[in-house]
């Protein structure tokens, strides 16, 4: 019998362990003392949006895409640059809703799409038409619906008027 609790033990201190191994590996472009507003993995890259730290003068939420090391495209809103937005709306469709966050770079749209049902999905959107379509597959971290002073909230007209839809 004692045996079988202690193996029962170890058992149960392994699963501990690894879990949390699992959750410390998890990729973010986020750094360590950043609030992590939502990130995903796209398979090869990763989506964050990356919020400034807790109690932090310098308030911001940043975009990132790419590798942790290797971020090939970012995109800051902070305090001091009023310039610059996130926008968010809340899309009702019929058997589905989504949460969409959005932002314009130089003439193009990046949209990520958080639907209730299916996939996750960033859209890079240019003269109403998409020219590219990345679906988060895993390391899913945050919630888009979450409360940010870098966020403005539209309808979900404002979101269709990307695609060219009235």
């Amino acid at each position: 019998m004692k045996n079988l609790l202690k193996n029962i033990s170890l058992s149960l201190i392994s699963v501990f362990l690894m879990s949390q191994a699992r959750a410390e590996t998890q990729l973010s472009n986020c750094d360590k003392d950043e609030e992590i507003f939502y990130s995903c993995g796209t398979g090869k890259k990763v989506i964050s949006f990356c919020a400034s730290p807790k109690g932090s003068s310098s308030g911001y939420l940043e975009y990132r895409f790419g590798l942790p090391q290797k971020i090939e495209l970012r995109y800051i809103v902070t305090k001091q640059d009023s310039s610059k937005i996130f926008n968010r709306a809340e899309v009702l469709g019929a058997s589905n809703a989504s949460t969409v966050i959005w932002f314009e770079n130089n003439g193009i749209n990046y949209a990520l799409n958080d639907p209730v049902k299916g996939d996750t999905v960033m859209e890079v959107i240019k003269n109403e038409k998409t020219i590219s379509r990345l679906t988060c597959k895993k390391d899913f971290q945050g919630d888009t619906a979450a409360a940010s002073n870098f966020i403005e909230e539209k309808d979900q007209k404002a979101f269709f008027k990307l695609h060219g839809h009235e």
